[in-house]
């Protein structure tokens, strides 16, 4: 064995470190405090159903995510998307929807068929054109502002393109627009304007069954120790070196000390703070900025329906003018159901996060049945609620970005992984997980001195000079686009006054 380490997490970001650590000979241990891998992108059987923390996307660009399934053997798991549907209440099953938004085949359709008017749907795409156009040497600068700051400094922007461009936000990470982290933002937006045929896949399963369970058999098979239902109380410090691990099996009291050689920590960020002792952190003074991170709540829920039910639009659906950011994607057809089986997000679960469960669930169900009639009556079967609020997903924040860790920690053998770590994705998402694990497995590589460079996949992206031109080309557009939601605006303005004088008239006769 060429070494041994110790990983704490077993979610998406400690499997592919210890996968690639069991690769070049290292004696991996992955402790894992609940009793299942996976972590956020996992799921949990309920009867003879799965539920998952929330459904999820596999972007083109996810280039780490995409190697590791063809090592898996699973890239026929997965099913191409190119669309997404807006429906408003009362309005089912009718829909707008949009239609790949980073394709140029698809640009006039999204712009004459979306939830804003065609001047504000151009203006929206303009205004993720001119951040995407933003030269690197402003990377720090964009990280000190956020998406929502950007979008209101320019001077085309109108308040619904705000709106739209909070909306959007919102639903993919949680967060609010005037939080965000414009650099994020950025990022993302560039790597998905590079690889975007298709927009997305999914899965055609459950994420543990066909994504998570072949992950796990192949850590066993290369002979990974997987302890789960093991609770990490804390590590044991001497010098520059984390000696041990003091490990409370779930439900018990005794504590088992385990030394180490070398340890990975892969926990969410707020967990990896409940270790932090004043000696490791003395020890690893970076560690002390996890506590300026933050994290919002992303509830999850499965309702089964009694009976297979017709019209439901196909893929994912947001639900416009709800304060919950609700969406849903229908898995009957793509998990294989016979009765209808909906997956929803709530996206912001922030004003219910002191309600109970069950108050939590009442409330959001009572605003899925304004858009959705058919969950009136008795025609649901079965709703496995989850809140998520002790499970919170790491925000891109503005002005995150330096008190995020690297890697590498002050003492010499121990390491980080999870979203909330520096990498170039820099986005709570499963490449973020996946590339950051790869991080950490390349820098205990170095360490032990092993052969074999464990390789982090970069997207690439449109060269600036071409994301210039385009946005140069576009500003007649933009401002005429401009000039016409405020012509519009005017007219709209003087019809409203007038038709109020008329009023005032006929009430004065």
């Amino acid at each position: 064995m060429n070494g041994s380490v110790a990983i704490v997490g077993g979610g998406l970001a400690g499997m592919t470190a210890a996968l690639r650590l069991l690769e070049r000979g290292v004696h991996v241990t992955l402790i894992e405090a609940t009793h299942r891998l996976g972590g956020k992108a996992g799921a949990d059987q309920h009867g003879a159903g799965w539920d998952e923390h929330g459904w999820h996307l596999f972007p083109l660009w996810y280039l780490n995510i995409w190697h590791l399934a063809d090592e898996l053997e699973i890239r026929n798991h997965f099913v191409d998307r190119t669309r997404y549907a807006y429906m408003r209440p009362g309005a089912y099953p009718q829909t707008v929807y949009l239609e790949n938004p980073f394709s140029w085949r698809t640009a006039l359709h999204n712009i004459f068929n979306g939830v804003l008017p065609p001047p504000e749907a151009l203006l929206y795409q303009y205004v993720l054109l001119d951040l995407m156009s933003q030269p690197v040497r402003v990377r720090a600068r964009l990280d000190q502002v956020t998406v929502n700051g950007f979008a209101r400094s320019r001077f085309y922007c109108t308040d619904s393109v705000v709106d739209q461009l909070e909306d959007t936000v919102s639903r993919a990470s949680a967060i609010e627009s005037y939080e965000m982290s414009a650099m994020t933002v950025r990022n993302v937006m560039r790597y998905w304007f590079k690889y975007h045929d298709p927009w997305f896949r999914v899965l055609n399963g459950d994420l543990q069954t066909r994504f998570i369970a072949p992950f796990e058999n192949k850590l066993r098979a290369l002979g990974c120790v997987i302890r789960t239902n093991c609770i990490v109380e804390s590590v044991v410090t001497e010098g520059r070196k984390a000696r041990a691990l003091c490990i409370r099996a779930a439900g018990a009291e005794i504590l088992e000390t385990v030394p180490v050689d070398n340890l990975l920590v892969a926990v969410a960020a707020e967990d990896f703070r409940l270790l932090i002792t004043p000696s490791l952190q003395a020890a690893a003074p970076t560690l002390g900025g996890l506590f300026y991170l933050r994290s919002r709540v992303m509830a999850g829920m499965t309702i089964r329906m009694k009976h297979r039910v017709s019209g439901i639009p196909a893929g994912h659906v947001n639900f416009t003018d709800t304060p919950y950011e609700l969406s849903i994607i229908d898995v009957t057809e793509l998990w294989g159901f016979d009765k209808t089986v909906l997956c929803v997000v709530c996206s912001d679960y922030t004003t219910l996060q002191a309600h109970s469960p069950e108050q939590g669930r009442e409330i959001l169900v009572a605003e899925l049945q304004r858009y959705l009639p058919f969950l009136r009556g008795d025609n649901v079967e079965a709703i496995d609620f989850q809140p998520h609020v002790e499970h919170p997903l790491f925000a891109n924040t503005a002005g995150a970005w330096p008190y995020r860790p690297k890697s590498q920690t002050e003492l010499e053998n121990l390491f980080v992984a999870g979203v909330y770590c520096q990498s170039a994705v820099d986005l709570t998402c499963m490449e973020g997980a996946v590339s950051t694990g790869l991080q950490a497995a390349e820098a205990l590589r170095q360490r032990l001195g092993l052969e074999r460079e464990i390789s982090v996949l970069v997207p690439d992206v449109h060269p600036r000079a071409y994301l210039v031109l385009l946005k140069l080309l576009l500003l007649p557009v933009a401002i005429g686009a401009l000039l016409w939601t405020k012509v519009r605006s005017l007219l709209g303005s003087r019809v409203s006054s007038t038709a109020q004088d008329g009023a005032k008239d006929r009430g004065a006769v």
